[in-house]
């Protein structure tokens, strides 16, 4: 069918505007502006329908101007003022390290040579005191060992974790790497009462026999990767098993705290 119907056909009625979608004719019909009785004229490009705004809009850039002076605040804050991140239910392990953005507070050394006794002993332990308010970075364990006469028999030494502070023993001054290095809160000590926890992160057989007056048995070097880091209220025990009182052994410890 054809757009647009003649009214009356039979006695030539007017053409009204139609429009033909699939058979059915829809009438067209045209906007006018004006109140009840009154015609303000067609709706047109010149003639354009009025509106009212329910608030101001701001022209001229003046919201971006607004938006461009307000900026985040940097740096934490606390709980109250934060929104929680969460995590996927099923997310992969996240790596983290210490290394990205701590405050490494300074640097220390601390160590002490001992002589071998007949039964097992503990030679070295570091310590992170309880409440210290700080994490102790262990990053080197150095284990020496050697002989005044000939060694029968040969000693394993073991680095471990503690099942609890260790106490007793003799502290042992710790050094500074440098001078501004703030006062360590790491404490080692020589000869401590200590019980090694399960399971260790090294052990090695110290030489029996003859040996030379000195021999290095291992120097573990541990970088940010696989640093050990002891919270408040752990400790690191170095111990020997039974083994001779001609042996000596010469253990130390370097750590960062965050």
């Amino acid at each position: 069918m054809a757009d647009n119907t003649t009214l009356n056909t039979g006695t030539g009625g007017d053409v009204i505007a139609t429009d033909d979608i699939g058979g059915i004719k829809v009438q067209r019909v045209k906007f006018i502006i004006g109140n009840d009785g009154v015609n303000n004229g067609d709706v047109s490009a010149t003639n354009p329908l009025p509106i009212t705004a329910p608030v101001a809009i701001p022209v001229a850039g003046a919201l971006l101007t607004s938006i461009d002076t307000k900026t985040l605040a940097a740096g934490q804050s606390v709980m109250a003022s934060s929104s929680p991140v969460v995590i996927a239910s099923n997310q992969t392990p996240i790596p983290v390290t210490i290394g990205a953005g701590a405050v490494i507070l300074g640097s220390y050394g601390a160590g002490a040579a001992f002589v071998g006794t007949v039964g097992a002993s503990n030679l070295l332990s570091i310590e992170n005191p309880a409440a210290s308010g700080r994490t102790v970075v262990v990053r080197r364990a150095s284990l020496g060992a050697g002989g005044t006469a000939a060694v029968n028999p040969s000693a394993t030494l073991t680095l471990s974790r503690t099942t609890a502070t260790p106490t007793a023993g003799t502290v042992i001054t710790a050094q500074k790497r440098k001078t501004a290095d703030a006062a360590p809160v790491g404490i080692v000590r020589s000869v401590p009462t200590a019980t090694a926890a399960a399971g260790v992160y090294f052990s090695t057989n110290t030489p029996g026999g003859n040996p030379p007056s000195f021999a290095t048995i291992e120097a573990i070097q541990m970088d940010y990767a696989d640093a050990i880091e002891l919270a408040a209220g752990e400790g690191l025990l170095v111990s020997q098993s039974a083994g001779d009182i001609d042996a000596t052994f010469s253990v130390s410890f370097y750590w960062q705290e965050v």
